[in-house]
């Protein structure tokens, strides 16, 4: 990783580690600048990398940080047959570039009984985060400010 403060290569794709908390190495790295997408440092880390490959003083979407949690279940009858549906809901926080708003919420993401034969366990879960997480995505594409100028560098 790189020293946050090295402005060496300001042309270059730059890289920033966010941490959404809870894990000592990935709060370790919080803040990081690197020259190349930095690796995940464990399965199943949802921290945001954020682009930042454009002048600081513009802000697009890249600048947006999200969490999302698996919540719980909702059970639909009884799941006796493959097709009876139930839901896995995850809360997310959103927060805007340059903290301009924070959002919350839950998004939900509906699976069939007969999914649960397809994945090893906990897979699953891992599935429908990776909807959920494309959910959120178009969340803050829908509803995050996008400027020209970032209101701390005007």
């Amino acid at each position: 990783m790189s020293d946050p403060d090295d402005d060496d290569d300001d042309d270059g794709p730059r890289y920033e580690w966010s941490s959404n908390g809870g894990c000592e190495r990935c709060d370790a790295m919080d803040g990081h600048l690197c020259s190349e997408m930095p690796p995940r440092p464990h399965p199943r880390c949802d921290c945001t990398i954020i682009d930042r490959s454009h002048p600081a003083s513009t802000c697009d979407a890249s600048d947006v940080r999200y969490h999302v949690d698996h919540s719980g279940n909702i059970h639909h009858g009884a799941g006796t047959n493959d097709s009876d549906e139930f839901d896995l809901v995850f809360d997310y926080t959103i927060v805007c570039w340059g903290n301009a708003q924070t959002l919350s919420g839950e998004v939900i993401v509906s699976r069939t009984y007969g999914d649960l034969d397809r994945f090893e366990p906990g897979d699953l879960i891992e599935d429908a985060l990776n909807d959920a997480l494309e959910k959120v995505e178009q969340i803050a594409l829908d509803e995050c400010p996008v400027c020209g100028e970032h209101p701390a560098v005007a």
